[in-house]
């Protein structure tokens, strides 16, 4: 049986209800619609429907498992996988987690029983990033047990994680960038086999491009690099994979000619890993790199050896962007570039650049243009 998918419709009385429709099952089976109040009572119908399919086809579930169970499951098989930071994180983020939310079964964590997890969690002071990665966790744990069979449906599937807040977004002017890319210049210098980490830096400020996109970064075949870079893939580092973007299409991203030759010498060196599954990757076994990792043993480092303010890797992306607006690049171009469904996302930029208004006033400006006569204008006749 199909999950059906809850919709949130209007009635008559200007009100909401939450309806469902399925394919009834057996002979004769029809379509039905039910609404419910709310979407919890919806999303506890869906289960039972589930849970009826499921006893008529004697498929073999796990009626009793728990969350603690299938936590275990997803470390015994898919924590093989994970580096050792990655693996270290996600046991101290279920070691929290578990002594509360251990005992309850899967289909308990549907999109209102989440909202309520992130809530409490914000009042205890966590700030959103924090809570972010136990939501991925928790979403990693839940979607494997369902690939794998073990439970019916995903109750977790398309839950949003906590945004950013406006004032959380900082950037680095160009000085400060241009300054940071000249200490990694010489610190990571070119013939070197570490050399990809200022390769990173250099593709994140002329690109934008996420921190998973650069990780799941990809070249295949000779063709030689152009100049435009192709990202249709990221690493999802809660499942350790390589799948489809956020906003879940390609797009392009501008490669200038620096950036260009610094890629290509990436992919002829001596240095990168036969079996690589991307352009950065680990050198002991080709795996992408684990954000974390290169957060931690990298960045934090580097910026702190540079004598630069110090900013959040993702922040590389708002520099990037700032500094194309601040270059004139128009705003439909930078949403394009960034991958923003919604060009408000973009306009964010703009107002973080006070001044930028206020420079086009030098800049542009529409004033009447002099007028030559051309011809003799009589004089005005005197009224009698």
């Amino acid at each position: 049986m199909k999950i059906p998918k809850i919709r949130k419709v209007k009635t008559k009385a200007n009100g909401f209800k939450f309806e469902i429709r399925y394919l009834e099952s057996g002979r004769g089976s029809r379509h039905r619609a039910h609404r419910f109040d709310s979407r919890d009572h919806a999303q506890t119908f869906i289960m039972k429907l589930m849970d009826d399919d499921k006893a008529s086809k004697g498929q073999g579930f796990l009626d009793n498992t728990t969350f603690a169970d299938e936590a275990s499951f997803w470390l015994e098989t898919r924590g093989r996988s994970f580096s050792n930071s990655h693996r270290i994180k996600v046991k101290g983020i279920l070691r929290e987690i578990l002594p509360d939310l251990g005992s309850l079964k899967p289909e308990r964590f549907h999109h209102g029983f989440l909202t309520e997890f992130q809530a409490k969690q914000l009042r205890r002071g966590l700030n959103p990033q924090t809570v972010n990665h136990k939501i991925q966790t928790i979403k990693a744990i839940i979607k494997h047990s369902y690939q794998c069979k073990r439970i019916a449906h995903n109750p977790v599937a398309g839950f949003a994680m906590l945004k950013s807040r406006a004032h959380d977004i900082d950037f680095w002017d160009r000085d400060e960038a241009e300054t940071f890319l000249s200490y990694t210049d010489q610190k990571y210098p070119l013939g070197s086999p570490m050399r990809w980490v200022y390769v990173v830096y250099l593709a994140a400020l002329n690109t934008g491009m996420r921190a998973g996109e650069l990780w799941g970064l990809r070249f295949t075949g000779s063709k030689p690099i152009g100049d435009v870079l192709r990202v249709d893939k990221q690493f999802d580092r809660s499942v350790q994979e390589i799948g489809p973007t956020k906003g879940k299409a390609a797009r392009n991203v501008p490669c200038n000619q620096h950036l260009r030759d610094e890629i290509t010498r990436l992919l002829k060196s001596p240095f990168r890993h036969a079996a690589a599954k991307s352009l950065f990757h680990h050198e002991e076994d080709g795996s992408p790199i684990c954000h974390e990792v290169f957060r931690r043993r990298f960045f934090e480092r580097d910026l702190k050896e540079a004598g630069i303010r110090r900013i959040r890797f993702h922040d590389l992306r708002h520099t990037a962007a700032t500094l194309m607006i601040d270059r004139g690049v128009d705003l439909v171009t930078v949403s394009k570039i960034l991958g923003h469904k919604e060009m408000k996302t973009t306009m964010l930029y703009l107002h973080l650049l006070p001044n930028k208004i206020a420079d086009t006033a030098a800049m542009f400006s529409v004033i009447p243009r002099p007028i030559t006569p051309q011809i003799s204008v009589p004089p005005r006749l005197a009224l009698v």
